[in-house]
């Protein structure tokens, strides 16, 4: 006798389900490696981009690793229309603003033929000049040009940590806030060497995870020769500087994870190991992601910095 087996309508639909199920488990694996194999190249390609925003080298090497940090050498030939620009801002009237020991100064200023400052105010002049003879001498210099004189590198760090500019963690989307995920900092042997070109050294944090990058403490920058120029050293021979943060969520809609951070601050240091005076950039943020300094001689800072710091807040 032949038995036959009767499927209820409710019996189809569960074997239905079951063999969907089985189809979709065994394609699942390759589905998750084409999305990963994605999701890293799109990693890879903006963290190219963070390094290269201004232009890119026609030449360049990675070196050793220096505490979550790499280093990118380059170098970079200017165009005819950047050096027009160029000579056009060099002519350009410009407001010297300062403080010093709580009293804020303004003055005109230019440069003459061999790129020394020239200030218009008599008062002011002689109070830049004798400030520049303190042999501590820290100034921190803000994104709109103005600068703050202390007498020691300990009495700026603890001006900016009771008046710091720190970026409210603010959450926009269910990703979270920002924070800032990765820096570079390009150092360029060269005055304006975004516009002039030439030889760079690119300080690079690579990806930490979910986390700001760790600090950078760089002692003695006279192990960091330029293969292209071996002359260049980043030691006492940099003249410009620009600074890029990659931002990315958090990932917490309630705020900031341990080890994330919203403002970076950058100090180049006269001496190795951090000693003599210093220049300090503050203000590279989750909001102002890019900065630029065109001329470390306006700040009697030309080829002197011999160790810097990189610390987020």
């Amino acid at each position: 006798m032949i038995e036959v087996t009767r499927y209820y309508p409710f019996d189809l639909i569960t074997l239905l389900f079951i063999s969907c199920m089985k189809t979709i488990m065994k394609f699942f694996p390759v589905f998750v490696y084409a999305l990963c194999v994605s999701c890293t190249a799109e990693m890879d390609t903006n963290q190219q981009d963070l390094i290269s925003k201004s232009s890119e080298p026609s030449a360049s090497v990675e070196s050793k690793d220096n505490g979550g940090y790499q280093v990118r050498f380059g170098v970079i030939e200017p165009t005819e229309d950047d050096m027009d620009v160029e000579k056009d801002d060099e002519n350009t009237p410009k407001i010297l603003k300062f403080t010093y020991q709580g009293v804020a100064y303004e003055s005109v200023y230019s440069f003459d033929s061999d790129r020394n400052m020239i200030v218009a105010d008599e008062k002011v002049s002689k109070l830049v000049d004798l400030v520049k003879q303190i042999p501590t001498l820290s100034t921190i210099v803000y994104l709109d040009g103005s600068l703050h004189f202390f007498d020691t590198h300990a009495e700026q760090v603890s001006y900016l940590k009771k008046n710091s500019n720190k970026e409210t963690a603010i959450a926009t989307k269910a990703t979270g806030p920002l924070y800032i995920r990765n820096v570079t900092l390009r150092l360029w042997q060269r005055a304006k060497g975004r516009t002039k070109g030439g030889v760079f050294f690119d300080i690079f944090s690579y990806d930490n995870g979910a986390i700001s990058p760790p600090a950078l403490n760089w002692a003695d920058l006279r192990g960091l020769r330029h293969p292209l120029d071996p002359a260049f050293t980043a030691n006492d021979m940099t003249s410009s500087m620009e600074m890029w943060a990659e931002t990315d969520n958090s990932g917490w809609l309630l705020g900031l994870r341990p080890g994330q951070y919203t403002n970076a601050v950058v100090t180049f240091y006269e001496n190795p190991n951090f000693g003599g005076r210093s220049l300090v950039f503050p203000e590279v943020t989750v909001n102002y992601t890019y900065t630029r300094r065109d001329y470390f001689e306006s700040f009697n800072f030309d080829n002197i910095a011999s160790s810097l710091k990189i610390i987020y807040q």
